[in-house]
């Protein structure tokens, strides 16, 4: 009896046969790696293998699976799927591994910021008595617990928040000396590191979230929903986007079903950002007012969003006044700050009714401009 049996021949076909084998044990890969697994669809224009959401932290995992030794083009394929995926453990297994490749999967391990995960697992099967066969996992790179021993940007930590990321605990320190009506959540291991979160009354599955992404160039202040009727939710507060965009005076980004996280999401991103330590004020300057913007625009909103008796809000037209009064006083005469709250009280109703206004032409504002401009006496 041979020794081991040889991968590629008892899967022909890689991306079907084996894939499927181990979408199936996943339990195989959670009893080495420490992770608890659930098989997810492939999202975005690249394949993975498989992808995984990790019920630990809520982060996705992809595995590529290559039944020979490793190259160069699988080294690639498995960095692009990191990217576009925004994984933030990546699983490479191989019949057999190079000493290259598995020298560049410790050297990310060692290098890249935040708390990514390589991981290179070499796969053989030992045959039975029966004709079977059973398949050994060894792990040969792996992360080495190095993630607080970092000089890059994260030097600090702070005594009462010892595995806090140093970013979050300069954060709440920050969050402390200003005052605010949003209660930061209480450090928590097992929360994923990316997120601060803050409470929303007694919601548990509804809250705001400072958001920072991986490669540390850019931040989001977020409104988060999780749980059975997330989407519902997210649907019911999505139908009131303009007026909701209208009060907080730019345009959100929502996400229903984003392939980076397993709950919608609502927030506004700044992808200007440097990984520079002596910008982290001006970061947390800029997630302060925003998530406070969010809480007074969405937190009504959310308390009536989630009631059994909830009705969808009907938008009422502009009231029934004449062309002539828009931007006058009771005598006829123009009033500038009555004109200026007419024309947001239009814009607010056109984008409730999801109607699109565009600015004039610059040739044609300047003749509208030499018209009106002068004759203060109504409006234009």
């Amino acid at each position: 009896m041979r020794e081991h049996l040889n991968p590629s021949e008892t899967w022909q076909q890689e991306d079907e046969n084996f894939s499927s084998w181990l979408a199936r044990n996943l339990d195989l890969l959670d009893k080495i790696l420490r992770t608890k697994l659930d098989l997810e669809r492939p999202v975005g224009p690249f394949f993975a293998d498989i992808l995984c959401l990790n019920r630990i932290d809520n982060s996705h995992v992809i595995i590529a699976n290559q039944l020979e030794r490793t190259d160069h083009k699988h080294l690639g394929q498995i960095l692009t799927y990191a990217t576009e995926l925004q994984a933030r453990t990546i699983i490479w297994i191989a019949t057999e591994f190079e000493n290259e490749h598995r020298n560049t999967l410790d050297w990310l391990n060692d290098n890249m910021n935040d708390n990514f995960r390589f991981f290179g697992i070499e796969l053989t099967l030992k045959p039975t008595d029966d004709s079977g066969c059973i398949p050994k996992f060894t792990v040969i790179a792996k992360p080495q617990n190095k993630y607080h021993q970092r000089t890059d940007d994260y030097s600090e930590t702070t005594s009462e928040y010892s595995s806090e990321p140093p970013y979050w605990s300069a954060f709440r320190e920050y969050w402390a000396e200003n005052s605010s009506v949003l209660k930061p959540w209480e450090w928590d291991e097992d929360r994923h590191s990316d997120y601060f979160g803050f409470y929303i009354e007694s919601f548990e599955d509804i809250w705001f979230a400072a958001w920072r992404g991986a490669n540390h160039t850019q931040i989001a202040a977020k409104l988060c929903l999780k749980g059975t009727d997330a989407e519902l939710y997210f649907d019911r507060l999505k139908e009131q986007q303009h007026s909701i965009e209208a009060e907080f005076e730019q345009r959100l980004e929502w996400d229903r079903s984003p392939g980076y996280s397993p709950f919608p999401q609502i927030g506004l991103y700044n992808r200007r950002i440097t990984r520079d330590k002596a910008d982290w004020p001006n970061q947390f300057e800029w997630l302060q007012k925003t998530l406070e913007k969010l809480d007074n625009v969405f937190r009504t909103r959310i308390s009536e969003c989630t009631q059994s008796d909830y009705r969808s809000p009907t938008t009422a037209a502009p009231e029934n006044t004449s062309y002539q009064q828009r931007g006058s006083d009771s005598q006829g005469n123009y009033d500038d700050n009555l004109a200026k709250k007419y024309w947001f009280e239009f814009q607010k109703y056109c984008n409730d009714k999801g109607i699109s206004l565009k600015p004039l032409p610059p040739e044609l504002g300047a003749v509208v401009e030499k018209m009106c401009g002068s004759r203060r006496d109504r409006p234009c």
